[in-house]
């Protein structure tokens, strides 16, 4: 009797992960006859093999370690901008007690300065953090490409010309789920991925 899985997701039924079947008509001798004009091309029937991506794409040792250096790299983040908030609010309290003994001209001046302190001190840790979200994206687009490439070997040992998401489907033969496989190929493949952040990125931000 055959087993199924019933997978979740019913809204994303109609999205399709990779489809193969271009690459795989590549593959085909170039010396195949062509359909006369009175033949109706046959329509090559669906072999489908299905991966759970959303597993893959958390649970694989490369995803493991890309979320590993992110939190490293988001809590040393988190300090830095602790620490100079901290320095920002004491030189602003350490103003506030100036005022009465500055003319309004050299008060002014330095309030504008301080102002501009911490305007940069935020477009500095915007900076940070769109770069640091882009070398995730960067690292994480890495393992997206060494899976298709997996995916693209089993279908071909499969002679299947679809791959869908598990989270694609409604039900499906658990004969047709080659997730664990894919795991395995990119866990020996792509053990590890670097997540590079830029060098301005990456350095604390600069204090007074």
């Amino acid at each position: 009797m055959k087993r199924f899985s019933a997978i979740p997701s019913i809204l994303a039924a109609a999205a399709v992960f990779f489809s193969l079947s271009g690459a795989m008509a590549a593959d085909a001798p170039a010396t195949a006859a062509a359909p006369s004009g009175n033949d109706k091309p046959q329509a090559k029937t669906p072999a489908v093999i299905v991966i759970d991506v959303n597993k893959i794409m958390t649970e694989s040792a490369a995803a493991k370690s890309v979320r590993d250096q992110v939190a490293t790299l988001r809590k040393g983040l988190k300090d830095e901008v602790d620490k100079k908030e901290s320095t920002l609010r004491s030189q602003d309290e350490a103003l506030a007690k100036q005022r009465s003994t500055m003319s309004a001209d050299d008060f002014e001046k330095k309030s504008r300065s301080f102002q501009e302190d911490v305007m940069k001190s935020r477009q500095d840790v915007d900076k940070r953090v769109a770069g640091l979200d882009k070398a995730v994206g960067d690292a994480m687009g890495k393992i997206q490409s060494q899976l298709q490439s997996i995916l693209f070997e089993i279908a071909k040992e499969q002679n299947a010309n679809l791959v869908l998401p598990k989270a694609a489907i409604l039900v499906a033969e658990t004969s047709m789920d080659f997730t664990d496989q894919a795991m395995t190929r990119i866990n020996a493949k792509l053990p590890s991925v670097k997540v590079e952040v830029p060098g301005a990125v990456a350095a604390p931000a600069s204090s007074k």
